[in-house]
């Protein structure tokens, strides 16, 4: 059996054509590996779809807040509510970022049949609000979103405590 010896031109030329397998070979490699870290990502905020509610005591009568988040087309949003018994107030949609531990609840717009519909109230991608669990318990960081409860209106920037629970 005789073995073939690459020299000058043709050895480069093979060198070449195999730094061009590796390189097609890593960026395949790099690809797939993100697109399956994307998918595992999505399928982690699963976890988090449904609705969540809290209801505080005010001198108008009892005020309901609702978050329900929801899946279309692989994105993840959230209509947030806020009225008196179950009467919507004010409505906006939102999107979702996070993990099965943690989400961030950004504004995305005010829907029809909110007060301030076409006006916001929110800048668009202002953060809201952050569900996140901590010892079993579901964590709620007020942020933007704050300005609808008036007893956490005029306090810190961030509120933080056990208020939503999950409605199953």
């Amino acid at each position: 059996m005789k073995i073939k010896c690459f020299k000058g031109k043709e050895k480069r030329k093979l060198i070449y054509l195999l730094d061009i397998m590796l390189f097609v070979i890593l960026i395949f490699e790099i690809s797939v590996h993100c697109f399956i870290e994307a998918k595992e990502s999505k399928r982690e905020l699963d976890t988090w779809l449904g609705c969540y509610h809290f209801s505080a005591e005010l001198e108008e009568g009892w005020r309901d807040y609702e978050i329900s988040i929801f899946k279309i087309n692989g994105n993840y949003y959230v209509e947030l509510t806020r009225g008196y018994a179950l009467k919507p107030e004010t409505r906006s949609l939102g999107y979702v970022k996070g993990n099965e531990n943690s989400i961030d609840i950004f504004f995305k717009e005010a829907l029809p049949g909110d007060s301030l519909y076409e006006n916001d109230r929110y800048k668009e991608d202002e953060l809201l609000v952050v569900l996140s669990y901590a010892d079993m318990e579901l964590q709620t960081s007020w942020y933007a979103f704050r300005q609808e409860y008036p007893d956490l209106w005029e306090k810190e920037e961030v509120i933080e405590g056990i208020y939503f629970k999950k409605i199953e």
